[in-house]
C-alpha cells in the first residue's frame, strides 16, 4: 500500500528542493530531490511521481533521483485506470456541472465500451465505437473527455508524451452539425405527430436544449412580458438540475413558441396552466420520431440537437450577430458560439452583394 506523500518544499538558493516520503509495502521511504526552477515545476513533478508509483506505471524513484530523468512508460495503462486517476483532478479543477456531466457520460459510453483498451492503442475506431447511439452534443462531450484524459495522463506521466490527442478530434472535426432549411423544417412540422410537433417548434424557435425544454414549467413563462425563464435542465436519467452552463437566462417568447404552448395546453385539458411541466412527451419519443422525420427530408443523421442548430442557422442567415445568438442559446463563451460560423452561407452572400459593381472594358 502507498499512502499519500507527506512532503514539503524549501526554496534553497535559486532552486526548489523536495523532501519526499511515502510508505511502500509497509516500508517507509524518503528521498530528496533538487534542481527545480519554480515551485509549480516541483509540485507537478512530485504529483507525477506519486501517481505513477501508486498505480505501478513507473518504478519508485531511488534516493537522489534527479528531475527530468527519463523513465520507461508501461504500455499496460487502460482507459479505465486513467479515468480512476484523473477523476479526482476533475473534481478539484472543473465546474460542478461539467464534472457531473463528464463522469456520467464516461460511465455510460466510454468505460463499458473501451475501458479495457490500452490508451497507447486508441484510435478513431474506438472513437466511433463510443459514438454509437450518442447524440451530436454527447459526441462532442465524449471527444472532450478523451482528449482531457489523454492530456492529463501525459502530464502525470502515465502514458508516453509522443501520443497525440489531436488524432481523436479529426473524426469529430470532419462532422458538421445537421440543421434544417426552412423548406425541410416545414416538412418536418407538417409530418410530426400532434404531441411532438409543438415540442419541435419550441426547440427551433427558442434554441433551448432538450433538457431545458423537458424541465420547463408553466410558471417559467411570462405571457405579459413575453419571455421564458431558463433556469434548470433535465438530464437523461430524468433528474432535474442546473443548466449546462450553470447560468440562468431569459429569452424572448416567439409567436411560434406561443402557439406551440397553446397546442400543448389544449392537449392537456384546454386551459393554460400555472404549474407543472410543459412538455408531456419523453425524450425517447422525440428522438425516435426525429429519426423518422430525418429520413423523410433526406437527412437520416438528424437528431434532437439539430433543432438547436436549426435555430442558430436561421438567426445567422437573418443577419444576427454571434454575440446575440450565443446569449439566446445559452452558450458558455463566444468560442463555443463560433462553431456556427459555417452556417453563414446566405448572410455572406448578402454581405458580398453589397459591394458595388463596376463595369470596365479591356
Amino acid at each position: 500500500m502507498i499512502s499519500k506523500p507527506q512532503h514539503y518544499l524549501k526554496n534553497g538558493c535559486d532552486r526548489w528542493k523536495i523532501d519526499f516520503s511515502f510508505t511502500l509495502n509497509e516500508e517507509y521511504i524518503r528521498f530528496r530531490c533538487a534542481g527545480f526552477i519554480t515551485e509549480k515545476e516541483a509540485v507537478e513533478w512530485l504529483e507525477k511521481q506519486y501517481h505513477g508509483i501508486k498505480y505501478g506505471f513507473i518504478q519508485p524513484p531511488e534516493k537522489g533521483d534527479r528531475p527530468g530523468r527519463k523513465r520507461k512508460h508501461k504500455d499496460t495503462v487502460t482507459v479505465a485506470q486513467v479515468f480512476a486517476i484523473i477523476e479526482p483532478f476533475w473534481q478539484e479543477n472543473l465546474r460542478v456541472n461539467t464534472v457531473r456531466q463528464w463522469i456520467s457520460t464516461a460511465k455510460k459510453y466510454i468505460l463499458p465500451r473501451i475501458g479495457n483498451r490500452l490508451f497507447s492503442q486508441l484510435g478513431n475506431r474506438d472513437l466511433q465505437k463510443i459514438y454509437d447511439g450518442a447524440t451530436e452534443a454527447t459526441q462532442t462531450t465524449l471527444t472532450k473527455i478523451i482528449k482531457n484524459l489523454m492530456n492529463n495522463a501525459k502530464a502525470c506521466g502515465l502514458i508516453p508524451p509522443s501520443i497525440e490527442s489531436d488524432q481523436f478530434s479529426r473524426y469529430a472535426s470532419n462532422k458538421r452539425e445537421t440543421y434544417l432549411t426552412p423548406d425541410e423544417l416545414s416538412i418536418v412540422l407538417n409530418n410530426a405527430s400532434p404531441k411532438v410537433a409543438p415540442v419541435i417548434t419550441m426547440l427551433v424557435y427558442s434554441g433551448i436544449r432538450i433538457g431545458e425544454a423537458l424541465a420547463l414549467e408553466w410558471r417559467d413563462i411570462d405571457l405579459k412580458g413575453r419571455t421564458i425563464l431558463i433556469n434548470k435542465s433535465r438530464n437523461e436519467n430524468g433528474s432535474i438540475g442546473p443548466t449546462k452552463t450553470g447560468k440562468t437566462r431569459t429569452i424572448p417568447l416567439h409567436p411560434m413558441v406561443h402557439n406551440a404552448l397553446k397546442m400543448i395546453a389544449q392537449q392537456s385539458g384546454g386551459t393554460w396552466k400555472t404549474s407543472g411541466y410543459v412538455v408531456n412527451v419523453t425524450r425517447a419519443t422525440i428522438m425516435k420520431e426525429t429519426k423518422l422525420l430525418g429520413k423523410m427530408v433526406g437527412k437520416p443523421e438528424l437528431v434532437i440537437h439539430s433543432y438547436r442548430h436549426t435555430c442558430a442557422s436561421l438567426l445567422i442567415n437573418a443577419g444576427e450577430s454571434l454575440e446575440k445568438i450565443g446569449y439566446i442559446l445559452g452558450q458558455s463563451s463566444a468560442q463555443v458560439t463560433a462553431q456556427y460560423a459555417h452556417l453563414c452561407t446566405a448572410s455572406m452572400h448578402n454581405t458580398i452583394a453589397i459591394l458595388p459593381s463596376i463595369s470596365y472594358e479591356k
